[in-house]
């Protein structure tokens, strides 16, 4: 994966996490500002460009004249107006062709100038705009070049090398290019001035730079102009075109796994993830028990004022909505907001991301006091259509059962008695039932109705204890339902997370290793400490 599709990627998934709340807006702003612009997407041949180097330096220091003297013709216009240039100058080979350059740089403000020869083919020269211009086009010119550079050449002069705007600008760079610095218009240069531009240099972080010597007006002035040119392409054939290309390439794909990591921490370490998880546990758990036994003396009080207003079993199904209602009021409401709250608060003492809580919680039934009263109401039509326990129950039916089985059994016993008498009597073995026998028969019969119907109406549970069994059931549901209703939030909230952690794993996995490149290698290349490109290293 290239550098540009590399950086679109994480961008991707930046605002994917911001738009869930889990970065803000000010956390993108580091990954945006990386450059992920490449060279190659300059040229028709991706896999086949020049090193492009750039010119730069203050007003008047001869950068184009500079440029005029390695073409060996003139190329770059030289005028005496400040600034001296509002273009840049693009000096290439002829073989290398350009393509449809990217929109952010101004086509209409950029020359090209071709040449033919094949010793300077791997290099490309861009002379760039003053940076000490006055005018803001000049410094947007110069940003929207400097991504695409591999090295800069900043050129100074005698009169003009303690001017440091230019270079102080383009230093923030820092690793992103390799450095060449030269003093030009030596013929009016003295060796105090090149030590005192070294020193300052080094002074600012620059260790122990280069610094050439050249003259670009008079003869016959010693200078180091050959060895501007020949130093860039001797480096090449040592080190390799793909290698130096690959220096502000590699320091910009380190710049962009270094802000994927901060931003990964940004959503905040798992392990901060799973204390905040467990320290929620220890707090909502004895709330909630606190909340039971609450409601449990409300369900009390609730239940003997029913007993009181004598509630009719017709009723009864209209009335337990509205029980549900009353048992749970706005103070409990109001609790379970402060509750969403010391959840939040809970993660800001942690310095974790809260919009994704808050927008889990917003889409949960936690986030409603509804859920408690769904509870209650599921839990009081529960216990009408299941009155009593099970026992209760099952007496209730047998009663019901033995209210006509009974009395029948007995009047069939009575008439059973009364056909067989009546037979014997007919036959003289036996005289007539009398008075005593139906009155016995009739009270009989009539207990074995009276005590099962009474009994069956006596198991038959009240409205007031259906309610209060429904309360007493639900309450201990609805604060379990509750604390389910937390831990799905936790477990949607660990979900995105580790969804985040491995979407950015599988981008930054597609970067290439560390070990594939090290920038350490190409140190002190341009050092003044040496003296030829052989043993720069």
């Amino acid at each position: 994966m290239d550098l540009a599709t590399l950086h679109q990627a994480i961008l991707a998934w930046a605002r994917e996490a911001q738009s869930a709340g889990w970065l803000e807006g000010d956390d993108l702003r580091g990954i945006e500002r990386i450059e992920h612009q490449q060279a190659a997407a300059l040229f028709e041949n991706k896999h086949h460009r020049p090193l492009l180097v750039g010119l730069f330096g203050g007003t008047g220091v001869g950068k184009s004249s500079l440029l005029n003297r390695l073409a060996g013709k003139s190329i770059a216009r030289v005028g005496i107006e400040r600034p001296t240039s509002h273009e840049v100058t693009l000096y290439l080979h002829r073989d290398f062709r350009l393509s449809l350059l990217p929109p952010e740089l101004p086509v209409d403000q950029t020359r090209l100038a071709y040449h033919d020869i094949p010793e300077r083919g791997l290099l490309a020269w861009l002379d760039m705009p003053d940076m000490d211009s006055t005018e803001a086009r000049n410094r947007d010119l110069v940003v929207a070049w400097l991504p695409y550079l591999d090295w800069i050449v900043y050129v100074v002069s005698p009169e003009r090398y303690q001017d440091d705007l230019g270079w102080r600008f383009l230093q923030q760079r820092g690793r992103r290019h390799a450095w060449l610095f030269v003093m030009n218009q030596w013929d009016r240069g003295r060796s105090e001035q090149l030590n005192d531009f070294r020193l300052r240099l080094e002074a600012e972080g620059f260790k122990a730079p280069r610094i050439l010597r050249t003259s670009c007006f008079g003869e016959g002035i010693e200078d180091d102009f050959l060895q501007l040119e020949d130093i860039l392409k001797r480096a090449i054939q040592n080190y390799g075109l793909e290698l130096l290309q690959r220096l502000g390439l590699r320091v910009r794909q380190d710049e962009l796994a270094k802000e994927a990591e901060r931003l990964i921490a940004r959503t905040g370490a798992t392990v901060l993830w799973d204390q905040a998880r467990g320290n929620w546990g220890e707090v909502i758990v004895p709330r909630l028990r606190r909340l039971e036994r609450r409601l449990g003396d409300r369900a009390l009080r609730l239940t003997e004022s029913l007993r009181t207003s004598r509630i009719d079993e017709e009723s009864l199904p209209d009335r337990l909505p509205g029980l549900a209602d009353a048992l749970w009021t706005e103070t409990e409401s109001v609790l379970l907001e402060q509750w969403n709250s010391l959840l939040l608060e809970g993660l800001r003492s942690r310095s974790l991301p809260v919009k994704p809580m808050q927008r889990l919680l917003q889409g949960n039934a936690v986030a409603s006091d509804d859920l408690y009263r769904q509870v209650l109401r599921s839990s009081l039509d529960n216990s009408l259509a299941h009155p009593g326990s099970w026992l209760q129950r099952s007496l209730h039916w047998l009663c019901g059962f033995l209210e006509w089985l009974m009395p029948l059994s007995a009047a069939g016993w009575a008439a059973q008695h009364l056909v067989r008498v009546y037979s014997d009597a007919l036959q003289s073995k036996a005289s007539f039932l009398g008075i005593d026998f139906a009155v016995h028969s009739i009270l009989l019969i009539t207990l074995a109705w009276a005590i099962p119907w009474f009994l069956h109406r006596h198991l038959k549970p009240s409205p007031v204890s259906i309610v209060r069994r429904g309360l007493k059931a639900g309450i201990p549901k609805g604060s379990e339902a509750l604390r389910r209703a937390f831990e799905r939030v936790w477990d949607s909230l660990a979900s995105e997370h580790r969804a985040l952690l491995e979407g950015q794993q599988r981008i930054t996995g597609l970067m290439p290793p560390p070990e594939d490149f090290d920038p350490n290698r190409l140190s002190g290349l341009f050092s003044s400490q040496t003296n030829s490109v052989e043993n720069k290293l």
